[in-house]
């Protein structure tokens, strides 16, 4: 079966790709962990989020607010006949 890792299938990590665990001792029982907390490398868990400044907001609103004005202008521009004179609906 592809993809049918135990989490997927809604079962606990059981550590099939460890080496040194990996279908060496029975599935339920406890084993020591080498390393129960993460290296000092990795970020922490709850992180300080950084913060989006009124002058980045501004400028992409003002990006944001010209595409839309230039695909408008595009827009009708495909709407007109050739030569600038305005379509005649009848």
């Amino acid at each position: 079966m592809v993809d049918a890792w135990p989490i997927g299938l809604g079962h606990p990590c059981f550590g099939c790709t460890e080496q040194t665990l990996a279908f060496r001792v029975p599935l339920h029982d406890t084993v020591m962990i080498e390393r129960p907390t993460p290296p000092d490398t990795y970020p922490p868990i709850h992180a300080e989020q950084g913060k989006v400044g009124a002058v980045a907001t501004g400028l992409a609103g003002l990006a944001v607010g010209a595409a839309l004005g230039a695909g408008y202008r595009f827009a009708k521009k495909l709407g007109e006949a050739p030569g600038g004179d305005k379509e005649v609906k009848p």
